[in-house]
């Protein structure tokens, strides 16, 4: 049973960001109505950007304020909830024993680290790591805020959950194996994504993956043209290697 008091954090995230950035969290929730004007501003800035090199690709994630505004809204919707709800439902049947024996959980690519945070306020150890951008940052001024709260089981965040730059992880983590990996909106987002997903294969045994290609539409592509991979590559590398597609959000176990 996922305990109501882990989602604390994303009901006041736009507060928390507000006072991160010095701006209005009252309209902030009045753009936040309007989603499209949201995607499309995303999608706008990223067209006007034309980001090609994974240089230019990540130097436009430090500095691009319409995604953190899309990211800030979907965190904070219902729907986001509901979805995520579910999810820590179903590790929680799938693989009891990684909270049981304090296994390893990595978010890669955690944006803010919200489910980083909510993962170690349920118990779980975790590693979260992001590229260096205003998300990454917002990601360690929560963590500030989260600290020293205390998860279900009594121990407190900054026992459980750790947060390590991409310059950082690779380096730290060339020998860790992965209990659990969250690869949630990752792979859509790099051009040529098989040598990262053959890292993580080596590197751990189940595994939460997020991809849009199943919703992949016209309207999609308009709205997020951020999402570089050929998505009939993706296909193909789900087939590669036995990872279950149809769905948007995958939980798969190796072997």
């Amino acid at each position: 049973m996922i305990h109501d008091d882990i989602f604390r954090v994303r009901h006041s995230i736009v507060d928390d960001y507000a006072e991160f950035t010095g701006q209005s969290a009252q309209d902030m929730r009045k753009l936040f109505k309007d989603k499209d004007y949201v995607l499309k501003m995303h999608a706008d800035e990223w067209r006007k950007a034309d980001p090609k090199t994974p240089d230019e690709i990540n130097d436009f994630y430090s500095k691009s304020q319409w995604f953190v505004k899309e990211l800030l809204r979907w965190h904070s919707s219902k729907q986001k909830l509901r979805y995520d709800r579910n999810m820590y439902e179903q590790i929680n049947g799938l693989w009891p024993d990684i909270l049981i024996h304090r296994g390893v959980v990595l978010d890669y690519g955690c944006g803010f680290g919200l489910n980083a945070i909510e993962m170690a306020l349920q118990g779980y150890k975790v590693i979260a790591t992001e590229l260096p951008s205003l998300s990454w940052n917002f990601a360690n001024y929560l963590y500030g805020r989260y600290q020293d709260e205390k998860s279900v089981l009594g121990v407190q965040v900054k026992q459980l959950l750790t947060l390590v730059p991409i310059s950082d992880f690779f380096k730290q983590h060339e020998k860790t194996t992965f209990d659990l990996t969250f690869l949630l909106a990752v792979l859509d987002h790099i051009p040529k994504p098989e040598t990262l997903l053959q890292w993580f294969l080596d590197h751990g045994n189940q595994f939460v993956i997020l991809s849009s290609f199943p919703t992949c539409n016209r309207y999609y592509k308009e709205t997020h043209p951020m999402d570089l991979c050929d998505f009939t590559e993706l296909r193909r590398l789900y087939k590669k290697y036995r990872i279950p597609y149809g769905k948007i959000l995958t939980y798969y176990k190796k072997g």
